[in-house]
């Protein structure tokens, strides 16, 4: 999942929840984000396993 706004970027493993790269976002920032995307994590999921026939 990347996550970009404002200059800042955010790349994060939707298996594991894991940042795999930040520029820019704080802390905070990060936590809310981690929040968003395990809220929608299984329907991202199946989304991406939809689209790529997995």
């Amino acid at each position: 999942m990347h996550v970009v706004k404002d200059g800042k970027s955010l790349k994060v493993w939707l298996a594991n929840l894991a940042v795999a790269r930040n520029v820019g976002y704080n802390e905070r920032e990060i936590e809310r984000i981690l929040t968003v995307i395990a809220e929608h994590r299984s329907e991202w999921i199946e989304a991406w396993n939809d689209f790529f026939g997995i």
